[in-house]
């Protein structure tokens, strides 16, 4: 997925791409078709087999993920 297309799914969302931090992205589709996109860490190969349960979280404003990343950046940098 490119920035263009997450920016049209949810603009608010395409400002916390804009630092160098890596994301991966984890689709998943619905028995219904519905299509959803998850944000988190990058995962290899080991961590993809030793995955034993999923839960589901908090739901947070977008705009807490950007705040998050840019503070989070500045701290890094210091």
């Amino acid at each position: 997925m490119t920035l263009e297309e997450i920016a049209q799914l949810h603009p608010e969302l395409a400002g916390a791409f804009a630092s160098d931090a890596i994301v991966q992205v984890l689709y998943i589709r619905l028995a219904d078709g519905q299509k959803l996109v998850f944000l988190g860490p990058p995962m290899d190969a080991g961590d993809v087999e030793g995955v034993r349960e999923v839960t589901f979280g908090e739901h947070v404003h977008a705009a807490l993920l950007q705040h998050v990343t840019q503070r989070h950046h500045r701290l890094a940098v210091q």
